[in-house]
């Protein structure tokens, strides 16, 4: 079977990492042939060129491992949708993109896949797809990802945020919350994943917690297991996420985590975290201090995660999306 596929989406992001750990895992007798068009993933013309480029190919099935499905390309074709955060958090421009082009091309679309049971509720609702369109294939993480990682040495404990700095991250919120906790009082540090920036600075100045906050800089992919496992606390309460990664490396590393009771988070975190109102920044607070000073609640998050961590496997993930690939080349 041949499969085509927009490769534009590879490299160093979650959909990235998603996308590299499926076609790690391809079946041989699938043959890949990633498509030419190199155009920013934002062209709003994506879908018209990709579409052009699959009617001159012969290709059994054609996959977008990211929002983009292409416009007629008279080949079956599957889309990996993560999430519907451009409706949410973006601009006008995007939500009119979704409603008035993404959403006709998703319906004419073989499968849709998508990686919660949060987010096909959610395409149901916004596109009117019927349920058995949409397959949902879970997130899992790499076996670097463990109990036995030697965790990083920073000369200082802290707590972790891994990710970027969206507004709908809701960092604002997070070093609000770690100023009013007594954690800056122990010693223990809030660490963010990148680069110091200007909004950084202002934050850190507004809530006076400047050297109390860190960043790590660019993170290595084979390092940033150690930055979880060194880590007191996981501290992930976005405001909307399609799946939530950090929620899962943070629970197979062996460390407790603290997230939102909002969108996909709690059906991720299965009853294995601590779950706080992102938009209650005392509780927040109160999240912190509890995961420092109760060494029973501690105990209990690192088993329960370790536990529930097991529950997501690329292995299983990646036949029930080389199944689907199958079935769809075979069907149309």
């Amino acid at each position: 079977m041949k499969l085509s596929y927009d490769p534009r989406w590879l490299g160093p992001t979650g959909i990235g990492a998603v996308a590299a750990a499926l076609i790690k895992r391809k079946p041989v007798h699938v043959e890949l042939l990633p498509l030419k068009y190199e155009g920013k993933i934002s062209d709003p013309l994506s879908p018209l060129k990709l579409g052009a480029e699959l009617r001159s190919l012969k290709t059994d099935v054609f996959w977008s491992p990211g929002f983009i499905a292409p416009f007629h390309p008279r080949t079956p074709d599957v889309v990996t949708v993560h999430d519907l955060i451009h409706l949410h958090y973006y601009s006008w421009g995007h939500k009119a993109y979704y409603n008035y082009i993404l959403k006709n091309l998703y319906e004419k679309c073989s499968k849709i896949i998508t990686v919660s049971e949060c987010t096909k509720k959610e395409l149901i609702a916004w596109g009117g797809f019927k349920p058995e369109k949409i397959e949902v294939i879970y997130n899992a993480v790499e076996q670097s990802f463990n109990v036995d990682v030697i965790p990083v040495s920073l000369g200082y404990p802290y707590i972790f945020y891994a990710g970027n700095r969206r507004g709908y991250k809701n960092i604002f919120r997070m070093i609000e919350a770690y100023a009013l906790s007594k954690l800056p009082s122990l010693g223990i540090k809030l660490l963010l994943s990148g680069k110091l920036d200007d909004d950084l600075r202002k934050m850190m100045q507004q809530f006076a917690v400047n050297g109390m906050v860190e960043t790590s800089g660019f993170i290595q992919d084979e390092d940033l297991p150690r930055y979880y496992k060194g880590a007191t606390a996981i501290v992930y309460i976005s405001l909307y996420e399609g799946f939530g990664l950090p929620i899962l490396e943070g629970m197979a590393t062996g460390v407790p985590v603290i997230t939102s009771d909002l969108s996909c988070m709690p059906e991720i975190a299965g009853g294995a975290a601590l779950l706080v109102d992102p938009l209650d920044v005392r509780a927040i607070a109160t999240a912190m201090n509890r995961i420092v000073d109760d060494s029973d609640l501690r105990a209990s998050l690192i088993n329960a995660g370790l536990n529930r961590a097991k529950d997501f496997s690329w292995n299983q993930s990646s036949e029930k999306f080389w199944n689907i690939i199958d079935e769809v080349g075979k069907n149309e």
